[in-house]
């Protein structure tokens, strides 16, 4: 039973309603009682965004142009978001959701808080900054004897610059050899591929083991008069051979954002933005 509707936008359900798909979700499932009380939870919560706040997607849905199961992705993802910010991130992902990467609904999801979910993503950041802090823990055994463990939170742009200075680092002790040139040690290539695991355009998830290492601003020969320090981290990333073409030869640029995601620029000026992963 509906007995009245949230300023979610989302009727409120009472707590015997569920009971109802639990039996057949547990049978059909082959399912533990409390796996299946948790799968009709969620599988009405999905619902229950896609019939109130997703008009769009619900048409999809309707019109078989938008599969089940990209809809729920979409409820799921959403579920946080005020109904203004919902139908922001609906407006913009319908049309497009039997073809959109997760990530970028995600970039729309977070771009939606920050413009209608101003005060809650504040009180969230809020919330979460006390949480920052460094915690050095010293194993003791005979597994882990001889070992420490470093923890540090806080925000992205921060520790990327740690994260970067202390690979960094670390590699040129362990590794004193003369500074890299245009082609980078294999410990940088290797620090390059698991920061960002994939070629970093837009909706490219080709493995980064198989990618070039391009330098994102181009590497100027020294005896042209480039600067030291061309080749390091956080001017390097991996483009599969077809995007590396894209920028040397058609017109794309990209940066790097100091708290690690990535922006790129089309010939046409639109920019698209690639999260960590």
């Amino acid at each position: 039973m509906l007995v009245e509707v949230q300023r979610s936008g989302l009727p409120v359900v009472l707590d015997e309603v569920p009971d109802e798909f639990v039996p057949q979700l547990a049978a059909e499932a082959e399912v533990k009682a409390r796996e299946a009380d948790r799968s009709a939870m969620q599988l009405m919560s999905d619902a229950l965004d896609i019939e109130y706040r997703l008009p769009r997607t619900r048409a999809g849905l309707e019109s078989l142009r938008i599969a089940p199961w990209r809809a729920r992705q979409i409820a799921v993802l959403t579920h946080r978001l005020s109904v203004e910010a919902a139908a922001y991130v609906d407006a913009r992902v319908a049309p497009i959701a039997d073809t959109a990467a997760r990530t970028r609904i995600e970039r729309l999801v977070n771009e939606a808080a920050a413009r209608f979910d101003a005060h809650e993503q504040a009180a969230a950041e809020d919330a979460a900054k006390q949480t920052w802090g460094v915690r050095l823990d010293h194993y003791t055994g005979t597994v882990w004897a001889g070992t420490s463990r470093l923890e540090i939170i806080g925000d992205p742009p921060t520790l990327t610059k740690v994260y970067d200075l202390l690979n960094t680092r670390a590699h040129q002790r362990l590794d004193p050899a003369k500074p890299a040139a245009e082609q980078p040690p294999e410990w940088m290539r290797e620090l390059v591929v698991l920061r960002d695991r994939t070629c970093v355009h837009p909706n490219c998830d080709k493995d980064a083991r198989d990618c070039d290492l391009d330098h994102i601003e181009a590497y100027v020969e020294i005896d042209d008069g480039g600067p030291p320090g061309q080749t390091r981290p956080d001017n390097l990333a991996p483009l599969c051979r077809r995007h590396h073409r894209a920028k040397t030869h058609h017109g794309w640029t990209y940066r790097r954002n100091p708290d690690g995601p990535y922006t790129w620029t089309d010939p046409f000026g639109r920019t698209y933005d690639v999260p960590r992963p």
